[in-house]
């Protein structure tokens, strides 16, 4: 997609060359075209000197601008909530006073999350999603504002959907192109790897070429073209945010058994942790699973039972011996369906800000942020004791299969940052977690012939 206007508008703060770069890139990938740039006066020599291009000043009082029809506003330091809120265009407390000569839509950039979304009142409808109409779950679904991610209820879990950070979805929500069912009649030179899990398989901070599905697919082809030049693969990605163990054999079953994968990899861990300290204790120790506490809120309103309370968010609700047990039930149980469907699988565990080696400024940040926070504050100070006990079990239970990448996320310190918030990789982390998964294959075997050792 190409606009001939692009206006783009810096924050009233001096952002760094990354945050500037990551913007601009963003918003050319989503629009190309030729921007203008526009700053508030007391940062606008910054933004300047870094673009090597002129700045026009931006008053919030009055900004007009002519032949624009895309007016990004680029959000501050750290991702805080963003700058430009819904109706109002306000800055920070200012409200800004927005006219232009080709009615121009106006959208929020967050270089921070990888995402731009629309920010104006009436592009709400306005959806931008091929697959509203795919099937009547879709059709039932409602219309969000053009960009924004949208979950929504699905008998067999939720459909969730973001146009922010790429184009590659299919009728369901996931990240993959349409037409991957005719990847059951693949030749057996042509392999096939299938990801599972909630948002940090999901990628949710990153584009599609910059996930790590997509970049171990990258790695593992151009090892192939090297050492086996006959074989080829695909990586498929079946994440879903606040998917939990339980939910990825649901998936699997669903949309992936008929594929018959020849490698499957569970990255969570994280879900089932934080969910099952804050789930109903008796659906955890005696159903055996951890569940996303939202849906007790699609509960109330199927059954209009709103005066019923939910589970307490404030508490530690169910033993930490039911949550370790239920989630490698779950583990070993889904390890035996891809042995049926006749692959192998991997056993990740994905990484957490909390045991990261080190902390960059951004990450250390948002550690403060989450500890001391308002919501879910008491499990999030349980998590890092009871998700190293899930990463003990898990490799007691997994042994060889097992890529556990809460630890080797153990190794970065400060000056790698790698995930802007305790569960989400930007596509640094990202990038760290490809090379970690492509190891894995390696060390398992999974790229040699026959008789071959391990190259």
């Amino acid at each position: 997609m190409t606009d001939p206007g692009v206006a783009i508008v810096f924050p009233n703060v001096a952002l760094p060359p990354q945050w500037i770069a990551r913007s601009l890139h963003l918003i050319a990938r989503r629009f190309g075209g030729e921007p203008t740039f526009h700053a508030p006066e007391a940062v606008r020599e910054h933004y300047r000197a870094h673009l090597g291009q002129p700045v026009a000043p931006f008053r919030s009082d009055a900004f007009h601008v002519v032949d624009t029809t895309v007016i990004c506003f680029v959000e501050g330091h750290h991702g805080e909530p963003s700058q430009v809120h819904l109706g109002s265009y306000a800055l920070g407390d200012e409200a800004v006073a927005v006219t232009s000569s080709a009615r121009a839509r106006i959208y929020c950039v967050r270089p921070f999350f990888s995402r731009i979304y629309s920010r104006f009142d009436g592009d709400r409808g306005a959806d931008d999603w091929p697959h509203s109409d795919a099937h009547v779950f879709n059709r039932m679904a409602p219309r969000g504002l053009e960009g924004t991610p949208l979950a929504y209820f699905f008998p067999w879990g939720e459909i969730y959907r973001d146009t922010s950070v790429g184009t590659l979805s299919d009728e369901f929500g996931f990240r993959v192109a349409p037409g991957w069912r005719a990847l059951a009649k693949r030749p057996p030179e042509h392999k096939l790897v299938v990801v599972t899990g909630g948002s940090a398989a999901y990628s949710i901070y990153c584009l599609d070429d910059e996930m790590f599905a997509a970049r171990l697919e990258a790695k593992l082809d151009a090892h192939c073209r090297a050492h086996r030049p006959e074989t080829r693969f695909t990586v498929l990605n079946f994440g879903k945010p606040s998917v939990t163990a339980f939910d990825e054999l649901t998936l699997f079953n669903m949309h992936c058994f008929r594929l018959r994968p020849d490698i499957v990899i569970s990255h969570g861990g994280h879900n089932d942790a934080m969910f099952g300290m804050l789930d109903d204790p008796q659906v955890v120790a005696k159903a055996r699973i951890a569940y996303p506490p939202h849906w007790e809120e699609f509960a109330q309103a199927i059954h209009d039972t709103k005066d019923v309370a939910r589970t307490s968010q404030d508490e530690i609700n169910a033993l930490p011996h039911t949550i370790v047990r239920a989630f490698i039930q779950r583990r070993v149980q889904y390890d035996r369906i891809v042995e049926a469907a006749g692959g192998r699988m991997v056993w990740g565990m994905q990484p957490l800000l909390l045991g990261k080696g080190g902390l960059s400024e951004v990450e250390a940040y948002h550690v403060h942020a989450i500890l001391g926070g308002r919501t879910w504050t008491k499990a999030y100070n349980h998590l890092k004791r009871l998700y190293e006990l899930m990463v003990e079990r898990n490799a007691l239970a997994g042994g060889n299969k097992v890529a556990d990448l809460y630890g080797h996320f153990g190794r970065f310190g400060a000056e790698e940052f790698l995930m802007p918030d305790n569960c989400h990789c930007n596509p640094a982390g990202d990038e760290r977690v490809a090379e970690r998964y492509f190891a894995h294959f390696l060390e398992r075997g999974f790229l040699t012939r026959p008789g071959e050792d391990a190259r």
